[in-house]
Parts: structure tokens; sequence; C-alpha cells
């Protein structure tokens, strides 16, 4: 995997919210993230819209929060 420069990292991850889309996607990504020990690995990857579409990145989102859900990790 490429590397990116840390002005390019804090763009992707302090990037504007512009709309309710926006604001759900960076919720989403807030409950995805919660116990992730590599976090902000996990977060570039969700955010980065070079790689991710934000569809595909709240598809991604959901997924991962049903399936937390569904196992319950947290006692």
């Amino acid at each position: 995997m490429a590397r990116r420069s840390n002005k390019s990292v804090q763009e992707i991850l302090l990037g504007g919210v512009h709309d309710d889309k926006d604001r759900e996607l960076d919720r989403k990504i807030t409950l995805v993230i919660e116990g992730f020990t590599t976090t902000k690995y996990c977060e570039l990857i969700l955010r980065d819209t070079a790689r991710l579409s934000k569809e595909n990145a709240m598809t991604a989102c959901d997924y991962i929060i049903d399936m937390k859900r569904e196992i319950n990790p947290i006692p």
C-alpha cells in the first residue's frame, strides 16, 4: 500500500462535514471504530473517497454495526 503524507491523512480525517449524509456517515464511522485497536487506520480507509465511495462506506459501516449488534462483544 502506498504511503500518504501527513497532510493528506489530516485532510481526509478532518475534512469538513457538509450535509446530513456526511453527518450520518461520520456518526456511523464513530460507532464502527469504537473498540478497534487500529482506529486511525480503519477510519482513514472508511473516509478515503479515492478508495471507497460514500455509499460503499455507508454499506460497510451498516454491515459492521449489524455484526457488532449480533455478536455483542461488549459484556
